[in-house]
């Protein structure tokens, strides 16, 4: 049964080009990298979740990935851009590094 379900899912992500467990729900972009809001799914033995992170593009497809918030037991969020490098996540304001991880 595990099998069959892992099956499943490989298919589908195939199918549709992303994982269905991991949605994108927002996408901000900022000057020369992007902030992705994604809403996790693990099926239903599981709570959502929210996900965001700052992903910038090294070459075509490959993507330098940096967490910056993350939220167990959440289904929806509010993000908006408040500054060149800042963002406010729930009434909290959090500051970018422009260059990811540099």
């Amino acid at each position: 049964m595990f099998i069959l379900s892992l099956l499943n899912d490989m298919i589908l992500t195939i199918e549709e080009g992303h994982d269905p467990s991991f949605k994108k729900v927002q996408q901000i972009k900022i000057d020369d990298y992007i902030v992705n809001v994604y809403l996790t799914n693990g099926g239903a033995t599981t709570d959502f979740g929210i996900v965001i992170r700052q992903e910038k593009e090294i070459i075509l497809g490959l993507l330098l990935v940096k967490n910056i918030y993350t939220k167990y037991h959440q289904k929806n969020i509010a993000v908006k851009k408040v500054g060149e490098d800042l963002l406010e996540i729930d009434n909290q304001l959090i500051k970018l590094n422009r260059y990811v991880y540099f």
